[in-house]
């Protein structure tokens, strides 16, 4: 959408920059403009184009100037649920119209409010301005609600491996990492899921964190499915979700948006990673993206979603944010191939992801195949948890919009290339030295044998020991035979179990004997 800034747009750009400020310890990237002084006046409101169809009727969002440049500590919190409390008392607001109150990510509140009051409350000198709530969307491929129910049997199958967990290098083991999923809820009792429910929370009114849609269990299979027997794996297989429910079938109201926002900037840890696959399909929220910039300031780590609408993501809310702690994400199919529906642009976007057919699990203990930047950002989600330093690049999409080709990224390190020469009668295996590997496992077998572990080593080089197939022996002859020969393979490797692709193979052919036991 766009705004339609009322005559103190001076003020408003300010409270922009204040709400977007952060800690120097923090790298921000350039959509993040520093802290500014405040400067004293009325507040504005936020006017919409009568073609925004997403306002809810009688609802906004109430920001106050003094956003502590995002910063979030208790005394900051309990300071902007003081200044909530003196706006209600001072203006007569009755505590049942107040739907939320901020104090981390936004500092404000959520109200149900009249016009008379929205214009009362424009001239408190604490406000910063005032913007009307909206309807939020899920970022499938119709770029709504509902998503289509799903298409294969809640009954348990035999395990696979969705093609979109194997381009990006998975499964990781995730158990004991933990994703927050600000979405639809997720499905609490789902037999591939290992759910905080003791930190899971909804924000829709009369309703549990359980997912009645199914978009929610969706994207939390993708990042977490267990790697077990049945149904489908996760990148980060057995890691920990936490549901934070903000949607509805209906979509997800701006209001409870926030408060789910808010929530994760407090609850969760650097380690962790939140998931948001929701988007302004109107265009640009300020509050949408302060929000978000807020909980990265202060070291929440968050992939989003660039959007569903074909067109430059620096017009869509919020993936157009740009922070050393964001990741926005887009969509491309099995061929590698940018997904026609997907936003583009570069900044913001910094990865590509699997976002077209994409199987996950789904509600009731099922699951479901659909496509949407909703479900590239999970991928890198999941990649984020688990080996956030481990991420390689392993190809480019093609047909990106934008001329500049988002990157496709994979647990797997690089391959390393194999050589070989004869050192003394022995072989000798070197390859050059990977970046982020930890060490290097390398394998050997006989012609007709089993793939064998020989040496883990942080080195680029080992010389075997001369060896003889035993399979080849007979009655009477020596203990070797002379033409038999063997091949190598090695793997770059990480302590938190990312690998390579295999190098090339090595074939070693034993050229010659002598010496005892040689029949000479």
């Amino acid at each position: 959408m766009k705004y339609l800034i009322s005559s103190f747009i001076n003020i408003s750009l300010i409270a922009i920059f204040i709400l977007t400020g952060c800690d120097s310890s923090i790298t921000q990237q350039d959509n993040a403009p520093p802290p500014t002084n405040q400067v004293p006046g009325k507040a504005s409101v936020s006017k919409v184009a009568a073609a925004d169809t997403n306002l809810i009727s009688g609802q906004y969002i109430v920001v106050f100037k003094d956003q502590a440049n995002g910063l979030i500590n208790e005394n900051v919190a309990q300071q902007a649920l003081q200044r909530t409390q003196s706006v209600l008392e001072t203006y007569n607001i009755k505590s049942d119209s107040v739907l939320y109150r901020y104090k981390y990510a936004l500092k404000g509140f959520a109200a149900k409010l009249s016009p008379a009051q929205v214009k009362t409350l424009q001239n408190d000198p604490l406000i910063d301005h005032i913007s009307q709530a909206r309807m939020y969307r899920l970022g499938v491929e119709s770029s709504g609600l509902p998503v289509p129910e799903a298409k294969t049997s809640t009954m348990l199958r035999a395990q696979t491996t969705p093609w979109g967990i194997t381009r990006v290098g998975g499964a990781q083991n995730g158990v004991g990492k933990k994703a927050w999923i600000i979405d639809t809820g997720i499905d609490l009792n789902h037999p591939d899921l290992n759910v905080d429910v003791a930190n899971s929370v909804s924000f829709i009114a009369t309703e549990s964190a359980d997912d009645q849609h199914g978009h929610g269990t969706h994207v939390a299979g993708i990042i977490a499915a267990k790697n077990n027997t049945r149904n489908v794996v996760g990148v980060a297989a057995g890691a920990t979700v936490v549901a934070i429910k903000v949607c509805t079938s209906a979509g997800c109201p701006s209001p409870a948006l926030f408060n789910g926002i808010d929530y994760v900037s407090n609850k969760a840890a650097p380690q962790d990673i939140v998931n948001m696959s929701i988007w302004n399909t109107q265009g640009v929220d300020n509050d949408f993206d302060n929000a978000v910039l807020s909980a990265a300031n202060n070291g929440v780590r968050l992939a989003l979603i660039a959007g569903n609408a074909g067109a430059n993501a620096n017009n869509y809310s919020p993936g157009r944010t740009n922070h050393a702690n964001i990741w926005t994400v887009s969509a491309f199919n099995d061929q590698d191939v940018f997904a026609s529906f997907s936003n583009y642009g570069n900044p913001p976007i910094e990865y590509g992801g699997p976002g077209v057919d994409v199987p996950s699990l789904w509600k009731n203990g099922g699951t479901n195949t659909i496509s949407g930047t909703s479900m590239a950002a999970p991928h890198i989600a999941g990649l984020l948890l688990t080996v956030p330093n481990d991420i390689s690049i392993d190809g480019y999409v093609s047909g990106d919009p934008d001329g500049t080709p988002d990157q496709i990224v994979t647990s797997k390190l690089p391959s390393p290339t194999l050589q070989h020469s004869v050192d003394n009668n022995s072989p000798k295996l070197t390859w050059n030295s990977i970046s982020g590997a930890d060490d290097y496992k390398l394998y050997r077998k006989f012609e007709n044998g089993s793939w064998v572990l020989v040496s883990t080593t942080t080195g680029t080089s080992y010389t075997d020991t001369p060896i003889y197939n035993p399979n080849l022996q007979t009655a009477g002859s020596p203990p070797f035979d002379f033409e038999d020969f063997y091949t190598y393979k090695v793997y770059a490797h990480t302590n938190s179990g990312a690998a390579s692709e295999t190098s090339n193979y090595r074939y070693f052919i034993y050229p010659s004997c002598s010496g005892p036991g040689c029949g000479s």
